[in-house]
């Protein structure tokens, strides 16, 4: 709800539930794609235009003014972000994030928000060693891009559905527009084909498995 809070639950190894606890921050509207530092001690969310840091013990962290006006005849970007709009670089320095006017890199030690590229994006990705993105970008399709300069490296034939890279391989998943989910090198080159149908993948942390949504009126 519009105010709302970030809830934290903890799990033990038997699958059990512990009391949530609430996490404070006064925000304007509802907390969208809320996202673990690498370390699980704070996570940063999008508040409208503003990106939060909200470290488990401490302050928050505000981050407003980076944003550009909406150019777009769309509030899904801006009101209604994806759930992969956020993400934090490996080390833990930096967050990128998706927006309607480009892909944003915001450094987490005050540094000033840097656009990297200017095509609307809807996800972002970061490569194990935290030098490239791939994002989300709709039409016409993900992009591969450097994080030092936002070049463009590689452009993949994404449908909109996030593409994300391995969390400890050189490789990327994603839904392909015509053949199907698929796992290929950063470069866009030969991969290899996971289902003839598949959308929104998900790394296991050790890159060995994905778990990813499939209709149940899939024929594959």
């Amino acid at each position: 709800m519009p105010g709302g809070t970030i809830l934290v639950l903890s799990i033990d190894e038997g699958g059990a539930i512990a009391d949530g606890t609430r996490l404070d921050a006064v925000v304007d509207e509802t907390p969208h794609c809320p996202a673990w530092s690498p370390d699980s001690t704070a996570v940063a969310f999008l508040d409208g235009s503003a990106l939060v840091i909200l470290p488990l013990v401490g302050q928050a962290q505000r981050i407003d003014g980076w944003d550009l006006e909406d150019t777009l005849d769309s509030s899904f970007y801006t009101d209604y972000p994806p759930d992969r709009s956020v993400q934090w670089s490996p080390d833990g320095s930096a967050i990128a994030v998706a927006r309607a006017s480009g892909t944003w890199l915001i450094p987490v030690d005050g540094g000033a928000p840097v656009r990297l590229h200017d095509t609307p994006a809807f996800s972002v990705s970061w490569s194990p060693d935290a030098t490239r993105l791939v994002v989300g970008a709709g039409e016409p399709g993900a992009v591969v891009i450097q994080v030092s300069d936002g070049s463009m490296l590689a452009e993949l034939p994404s449908r909109f559905s996030p593409a994300v890279w391995s969390p400890v391989d050189d490789r990327i998943a994603f839904s392909d527009t015509d053949a199907g989910l698929v796992v290929v090198p950063p470069d866009g080159g030969d991969g290899i084909m996971i289902d003839t149908y598949g959308y929104n993948p998900t790394w296991s942390p050790d890159g060995q498995h994905l778990i990813y949504m499939q209709d149940t009126g899939s024929t594959s």
